[in-house]
């Protein structure tokens, strides 16, 4: 499996299991994702500002599909969460209008080796890199976020 850094990073994924998070919840409040679980590793330390991510829905697709469901950017560096070994990402992701689902993705050109398909278990973050970020981002039409580094 290929180890990030910043050369090689298109944008951080952050995977939401149902089964452990209200997704409903989540939906229902329709503003942006402001913040989310990360692991404290080496991946979440290269966390930054204005970096593109992207909220992935996991778990067995019923009733939620499987796929790409928010698009945003990184806000700061994760930070320490009182009383746990985990990190807090802050984050602006905006809910799409309708999801990217797994099946999908799992056909598209590109898109082969994306983490979130191969090992859907990993710890947050997660990411693609900056070609399958390229492919994500022309599925779903939009230009890279607002003070996003560029890519390529």
């Amino acid at each position: 499996m290929p180890r990030v850094d910043l050369r090689t990073l298109g944008a951080w994924v952050l995977t939401c299991n149902p089964a452990v998070t209200d997704l409903a919840a989540l939906l229902s409040a329709g503003g942006p994702v402001t913040s989310w679980c990360v692991a404290d590793n080496y991946r979440s330390a290269l966390m930054a500002a204005a970096q593109p991510a992207l909220l992935w829905v996991s778990g067995p697709g019923r009733p939620w599909a499987r796929g790409f469901w928010g698009l945003g950017t990184v806000q700061g560096p994760a930070a320490a969460t009182p009383g746990s070994r985990t990190l807090t990402a802050r984050l602006a992701l905006h809910l799409l209008p309708e999801p990217l689902p797994a099946a999908e993705l799992a056909v598209l050109p590109g898109l082969e080796g994306v983490e979130v398909l191969r090992q859907p278990f990993m710890s947050n973050p997660s990411w693609l890199d900056r070609d399958q970020y390229r492919v994500v981002r022309s599925r779903l039409g939009v230009d890279p976020p607002p003070g996003a580094p560029p890519i390529g």
